[in-house]
């Protein structure tokens, strides 16, 4: 009998605090309806259906298993949600920690590597570059909806990463749009705006270069997920982004390493999979990198000695 009053109390409790939190989401609801700000909104939905739900659940166990036995479940549960809930927090924590977000080129650029005083800048591009924060179409969104999505995509790299996959996934089953085919169909006109725009992104990258008075290159990674058999017009159908860069730097007298010749051979054997970090992860590795690192000590060796004897520094 004390356990079951103990259980009843723990039950109103809950339920009264069910109601408190129903009552702040309503009032958030309203805020953000007010000031028309729609993550409050968005909040105040979720907290009300929160609210709703939790009430429901304990007005039904209650029911079906008495107070006490009610109790227990709920306890359970709560423990349950507060593991998950530390387990996401700690993979956000391992995911920051193991992955960048992307930030614009030409800020960082000029808020970071500029003020380090560099004597030389070298720009690592990929054809993802050019579609900058355009989102591209998915079959089935991870989250539907149309607030959480976005702020998640935007302030968690976990999210981010399991997103991706499940990107990835969808693009198997064939119920994405492919990659050649969306690039092809926003940037295949080289006069359309989004292309236009790129391209100005681009020159201003070099031109706040070379204002600063700083060598500038740009080394042209092809993209990793591409199918294995070289990167012809076929197997590689979005070459075309890459002689776009090409002619941009040609234009500016920029000088310009493009890989694919240099990472083509591997394309056809067993060390295609090592080209990318892993399978959650496609950018280039170590493998690729130390390819690249090659090719760049060989281009720009004498540049980079040269410089170093200008300001009168002894090699050893």
């Amino acid at each position: 009998m004390n356990a079951q009053l103990k259980g009843s109390a723990a039950i109103r409790t809950a339920l009264i605090w069910s109601l408190i939190c129903a009552g702040v989401a309503g009032a958030t609801f309203v805020l953000g309806n007010l000031f028309r700000h729609v993550v409050l909104i968005f909040l105040g939905k979720l907290g009300i259906l929160i609210a709703i739900g939790v009430s429901l659940l304990l007005w039904g166990l209650s029911r079906l298993l008495g107070t006490a036995r009610a109790k227990n479940v709920m306890q359970n549960l709560a423990l349950l949600l507060a593991s998950v809930m530390i387990a996401v927090l700690l993979g956000e924590v391992v995911v920051r920690i193991a992955l960048n977000n992307t930030i614009h080129e030409v800020a960082v650029l000029r808020q970071t590597v500029l003020k380090a005083q560099p004597d030389f800048v070298l720009l690592q591009w990929t054809v993802n570059d050019v579609a900058g924060q355009i989102e591209q179409p998915s079959g089935m969104r991870l989250i539907p909806s149309s607030t959480l999505e976005p702020l998640l995509h935007r302030y968690s790299a976990l999210f981010l990463l399991i997103d991706e996959q499940w990107q990835s996934l969808q693009y198997s089953w064939g119920l994405n749009e492919p990659d050649p085919s969306y690039y092809r169909r926003l940037f295949g006109d080289p006069n359309s705006p989004r292309s236009q725009v790129y391209r100005q992104e681009l020159i201003t990258f070099i031109e706040v270069s070379e204002r600063a008075g700083v060598p500038l290159a740009i080394l042209l990674f092809p993209a990793p997920d591409a199918p294995p058999g070289g990167y012809t017009e076929t197997s590689y159908p979005v070459g075309f982004l890459h002689e776009r860069v090409l002619e941009i730097c040609a234009q500016r007298q920029i000088p310009c390493i493009d890989l694919r010749a240099n990472l083509a051979p591997y394309t056809h054997s067993s060390d295609y999979k090592r080209m990318y970090v892993n399978r959650f992860d496609w950018h280039p590795s170590a493998f690729a990198n130390r390819i690249a690192a090659d090719v760049l000590l060989e281009r720009f060796r004498d540049t980079w000695i040269s410089g170093i004897n200008r300001q009168g520094v002894t090699r050893p």
